[in-house]
């Protein structure tokens, strides 16, 4: 299925190429926000801005990524894609 595919495909670009992101403080800063907002993150990536919210929920179709954000951030994550 497809999002086999994608899960492949971003694993890879997040355990082996180290995949970029953009900053989280152009999104945080972006709207006045407080730490105690509930936050779900749709294609989380490597988290970053779990850091910024203590009720934080993150989603990812990446599979080794949503295990490790699991061993090093704080916060729910989930592995799905968005067509779950």
């Amino acid at each position: 299925m497809w999002y086999k595919d994608e899960d492949d495909k971003y694993s890879h670009l997040y355990e082996f190429l180290n995949y970029p992101i953009g900053s989280p403080t152009r999104v945080v800063n972006r709207y006045e926000y407080t730490a105690d907002m509930k936050v779900c993150d749709l294609g989380c990536g490597k988290a970053m801005l779990s850091t910024y919210f203590e009720s934080y929920v993150g989603v990812d179709v990446s599979e080794y990524i949503i295990e490790r954000n699991k061993k090093v951030k704080s916060g729910v994550y989930h592995h799905a894609s968005l067509h779950d």
